[in-house]
């Protein structure tokens, strides 16, 4: 029983365990089978969705399980060779970024529909931008290309039938905005079956180069275009170059110059031992001047300066030899000739020291050629403005132009004033510059000048919004004696500086006194503006010199200048104290002199336009001796439209014989004229019967007022300058021949009935004129306020009057403040 238990122990034990090989083999399939499955799965779905090699080897490794035993195997070992692969994949990939990464050109790879697929580090350091924004921005590179090169870049791009590479300059502007040079070479990349894969990019920064190409350009050109002469040899005295103007020196080119020795290249008639003195020097290292004759190409003799020097290499040794050369033979036969005259024959001697003594004078001469400029310049711009500002002027005062057509002239009239304001500042300067600037010293009120500034001045500073602040101390003298018309020009033009450009705050204008040795005045201009660098508060001073930074830049740089000048000429001096971002100071000192309201002189009451001549006077003939047609046409209107008797003369000959049959009673002489000048007519004219006793006035466009003296001692009777205003002909004719006028307008009479200006006075005007008034007044257009105070006539015109009398002292805020109330 035991045995047979045994044996059914050992058989029940042989079947489970058979049982437990057969799950387990039964296991083993199922896990084969599904693993056969997934891979049948995964190969079906590649083969359905890509088709390609991977697909194939799946499915051939599902054929190798499924019929050939060994195939695990086989797996195993493909697969041990794709991790080898993959491995060596890898390190390839970490070589070609070694390699790519690193470069210090900017490199990147452009697919064939010009995306980035690659781009390196690189281009960050040139461009400002990093790779991931170049990627991630296809067209970034586009953008940043400089505007002008963004056409030659976009035709020059390459494709697969380009496949040499292409090379191009073109601009990038970086990030931070500075623009650089690069030097772009690309070629088109193709994969290993042929196919077309974009194209590889290799950029350089050049910009050095392109800036030193631009140099040697630059000193090439200078070297090229040099009138001098320029020769460069060899040691062995072989020529290297020449330059253009050695040929024009020589007559022989490069290829012509170049089989000659040194010897000939120097000179053709150079002597045996003054070459070897040039060789000996130029090898030691010195220099050599000396002058040669030589022989032209054409065979002509001529002398040259010829200035050699060695040229040493980075060794500081020599390795060529250069030759400045320089045509003297217009000097040598001077000096020839100079030599000759002196050696045979003393007559010529003689006139060749007067010459000499002449060109001396002339030189020293040359400060009064600038008084004779002058003298022209002055003539012949004030010759012509004078007849555009006499004949507006007529025009304006004819009652037959219509409004719309004074207004015109209103404007042609203020043109031509600030066209002779500059003209003025110009001829000024020089004047000064020439040492003909003469001061008047005369009692004036001071007071009263600084009030009339500063009262237009004031109108300036309210129309940009500013301040103008008057801070006097009460030891400021109301009278002082000087020069009034060249202070009022310092205190116009410090004041109009300062208004000009300061933009926020104001201008205070500080008035005093000091006492040390002698009493000064003291005016000080200080504003809250931009203020003045160090480096150019004396530059400031220069002519013509206007700081572009402190904004606006009209008029012709003078006015600081003439300031100065005129504050030195005045025994004064004129200094400044500046601040950027804060203000500047002006600060003058004037020697003063302090009179009382005695002295001064009364102002003579101005009358009205002069209209016609009072009856019961002579009839007065006027002769115009006047070579410019206009200003001679403007004399006769003017004299003609009152009543004078007039004849015009086109030179001074054709004067003196209108003279003799005419016999006129007064002449106006212009002093430059054809054929016979002013001075030279009337000198004639007073040697004639009755030349004594007609009167001759002097009509002058000459920029020098100490000219009036010249000419009445020379035998005038009076002086006008032009361009003059019709009261001055008019008054220096009554001066010399006592004629009376009847004149349009006579103050005394007039203001006597001119109203004040009051809430009730403005009231009688409709509301709307009233508004239109005041927009008018705050605008600050003469032309408009004109045309709407002309309108206040229609309802009262002593009221218009009174209105007009107003806005000519440009007293605007006294109107406006009136209209506020109504």
């Amino acid at each position: 029983m035991p045995n047979i238990a045994h044996a059914n122990g050992a058989a029940l034990y042989a079947a489970c365990h058979i049982r437990r090989l057969i799950a387990g083999v039964v296991l083993t399939n199922l896990l084969v089978i599904a693993a056969v499955a997934f891979t049948l799965y995964r190969s079906l779905n590649s083969l359905q969705n890509h088709a390609d090699a991977a697909a194939a080897q799946n499915l051939a490794a599902i054929l190798l399980i499924l019929f050939f035993p060994g195939a695990s195997y086989l797996l195993t070992r493909i697969w041990l060779r794709q991790m080898n692969a993959m491995k060596k994949l890898a390190q390839e990939e970490e070589r070609f970024h070694t390699v790519a990464d690193y470069t210090y050109d900017w490199e990147y790879w452009e697919g064939n529909s010009h995306e980035m697929l690659y781009m390196s580090p690189s281009c960050e350091r040139v461009t400002g931008y990093a790779p991931d924004e170049f990627i991630t921005t296809p067209d970034l590179l586009t953008r940043i290309t400089h505007p002008d090169d963004k056409l030659p870049m976009k035709n020059h791009r390459h494709d697969a039938s380009n496949k040499e590479p292409g090379r191009a300059d073109f601009r990038i502007i970086r990030r931070d905005g500075e623009i650089r040079w690069i030097a772009h070479c690309c070629q088109p990349v193709f994969g290993s079956d042929g196919s077309y894969r974009g194209q590889r990019v290799s950029n350089r920064d050049v910009t050095d180069h392109h800036l030193f190409e631009t140099e040697i350009n630059r000193l090439a050109q200078a070297v090229e275009q040099n009138p001098t002469g320029m020769l460069i040899t060899d040691l062995q005295g072989r020529l290297i170059y020449t330059n253009q103007a050695y040929t024009q020196i020589t007559g022989h080119a490069f290829v012509e110059a170049y089989g000659k020795t040194q010897r000939e290249l120097i000179s053709t008639d150079i002597g045996d031992d003054e070459f070897n003195e040039i060789r000996k020097r130029l090898e030691a290292g010195k220099q050599w001047n000396g002058t040669v004759q030589n022989r032209h190409k054409d065979g002509a003799l001529y002398w040259e300066f010829i200035s050699a020097s060695p040229i040493y290499d980075d060794e500081g040794n020599i390795s060529s030899f250069l030759f400045l050369r320089t045509d003297i033979t217009a000097r040598k036969r001077n000096e020839e000739e100079l030599r000759r005259y002196k050696d045979h024959l003393e007559d010529e001697v003689q006139q060749r020291t007067a010459d000499l003594v002449l060109a001396r004078n002339a030189a020293e001469a040359a400060n009064q050629a600038k008084s004779v400029f002058l003298a022209n310049m002055s003539h012949e711009l004030r010759t012509p403005l004078n007849a555009i500002l006499g004949f507006s002027g007529i025009m304006r005062k004819d009652p037959r132009t219509p409004e719309y057509q004074r207004q015109n002239l209103d404007i042609i009239n203020r043109s031509g004033g600030h066209l002779l304001t500059l003209i003025n500042d110009v001829l000024e300067m020089a004047k000064i510059e020439a040492g003909r600037v003469q001061l008047e010293n005369a009692p004036f009120d001071l007071g009263g000048m600084v009030r009339e500034v500063t009262d237009m001045m004031n109108l300036r500073a309210c129309e940009k919004g500013l301040r103008l602040l008057i801070d006097q101390s009460s030891c400021f003298p109301r009278y002082i004696s000087g020069d009034e018309a060249r202070l009022r020009q310092v205190l116009i033009n410090l004041v109009g500086n300062a208004i000009k450009f300061t933009h926020e705050g104001g201008v205070t204008i500080r008035l005093g006194t000091k006492s040390n040795r002698i009493s000064h005045l003291i005016i000080e201009v200080e504003d809250s503006g931009p203020g003045i660098a160090a480096e150019d508060q004396q530059r400031i001073f220069e002519p013509f010199v206007q700081l572009a930074e402190r904004g606006d830049n009209k008029g012709t740089g003078l006015g600081l200048t003439i300031t100065r000048q005129f504050v030195q000429l005045m025994g004064g001096n004129l200094s400044l104290v500046s601040t950027p971002g804060i203000g500047t100071l002006f600060h003058v000192e004037l020697p003063l002199t302090e009179v009382t309201k005695a002295d001064i002189a009364k102002p003579k009451a101005e009358k009205g336009d002069v209209v016609g001549l009072a009856p019961g006077q002579t009839e007065y003939r006027i002769l115009i001796v006047e070579d410019q047609v206009e200003n001679q046409l403007l004399l006769v209107k003017l004299l003609e439209s009152v009543g004078f008797k007039v004849k015009a003369a086109d030179n001074g000959e054709q004067g003196v014989a209108l003279f003799q049959s005419w016999r006129p009673h007064f002449i106006w002489m212009d002093r430059q004229m054809p054929v016979m000048d002013g001075l030279k007519a009337m000198q004639i004219i007073r040697a004639l019967p009755g030349g004594r006793e007609v009167k001759i006035a002097a009509v002058t466009a000459s920029a020098f007022k100490e000219q009036r003296a010249e000419l009445l001692n020379a035998g005038m009777d009076d002086f006008v300058r032009k361009p003059y205003r019709f009261n001055e002909i008019y008054e220096c004719l009554s001066k010399q021949l006592g004629v009376k006028y009847i004149y349009k307008d006579i103050p005394g009479t007039e203001t006597i009935n001119v109203p004040k200006l009051t809430r009730e006075s403005l009231s009688i005007l409709p509301k709307a004129l009233r508004q239109e008034l005041k927009n008018a007044l705050e605008s600050l257009e003469s032309e408009r306020i004109a045309l709407v105070i002309e309108q206040v006539a229609s309802y009262d015109t002593k009221l218009q009057k009174a209105l007009a009398r107003i806005v000519e002292n440009f007293d605007y805020p006294a109107i406006i403040k009136v209209l506020d109330t109504n």
